[in-house]
């Protein structure tokens, strides 16, 4: 069954995200980000696997969270544009 993750990341050094996007492309059925380090995706795999993907293409400092989000009606706050609020929204049938 398909979930949020979200990624997140603290590199030391120069930013990953462009060399991280094809692999976003690739294997999130949908994916947002909301930050230069910050991702949502939407996806039928696990944070395990995520991370086995994304290990590789880190230095030995940087840091990785991933992990699972509710999107269970009252579960979420924040202050962000409304297009990310739109995206975690919409229909994923």
């Amino acid at each position: 069954m398909a979930k949020f993750l979200h990624i997140g990341f603290a590199w030391v050094g120069q930013p990953k995200t462009k060399a991280l996007e094809p692999l976003f492309n690739r294997h999130a059925l949908d994916w947002v980000r909301y930050a230069s380090n910050c991702w949502i995706v939407w996806t039928n795999e696990n944070p395990g696997s995520w991370f086995d993907r994304i290990k590789p293409h880190l230095g030995p400092n940087d840091q990785l969270l991933i992990s699972e989000l509710d999107r269970n009606i009252g579960t979420s706050q924040g202050w962000m544009p409304a297009f990310i609020w739109d995206w975690i929204n919409k229909s994923r049938l």
